[in-house]
């Protein structure tokens, strides 16, 4: 098993954050490392549900959302021969209006070795991106004079 993970600091709370980071559809519209999310069963997330996520350098992935609980953790996961790769995706509020968020992925399975080596260092680089995208993301609409 190999896991990838980065941890950032917000400044808001998880109602703030949880908005964004559950509305996958719309990844595309902020996140330099989605092309495009296709709802397979549904817009929302729900346990069961699967979205097609198209990005950069990867082939495309069939997620199915296995475990959701808002507005803290949504975990999510797709399968083939001899490979299962698991995102999770947590909001934690050590102190009242100040999230962590931590963004992991793990790969298992006998390919798991191969599929690090060759997309490990892009795994990594991905999420930190995400978390840095999402930070910029929740601030800037905290600031929307909306």
């Amino acid at each position: 098993m190999k896991r990838f993970e980065t941890c950032i600091s917000i400044e808001a709370p998880p109602a703030a954050i949880w908005p964004i980071l559950s509305n996958v559809v719309s990844w595309a519209d902020w996140l330099p490392t989605v092309r495009r999310v296709l709802p397979l069963d549904g817009d929302d997330l729900a346990p069961g549900r699967r979205f097609k996520v198209w990005q950069p350098r990867l082939p495309a992935n069939v997620l199915r959302v296995s475990l959701l609980q808002p507005p803290r953790r949504f975990v999510w996961g797709s399968r083939s021969p001899g490979l299962q790769a698991v995102a999770d995706h947590v909001i934690e509020e050590p102190t009242p209006g100040r999230s962590q968020v931590t963004l992991s992925v793990e790969f298992s399975g006998w390919l798991s070795g191969i599929v690090t080596a060759i997309y490990g260092r892009l795994t990594q680089q991905y999420i930190e991106q995400e978390a840095a995208s999402l930070k910029a993301r929740v601030l800037g609409a905290q600031t929307d004079p909306e």
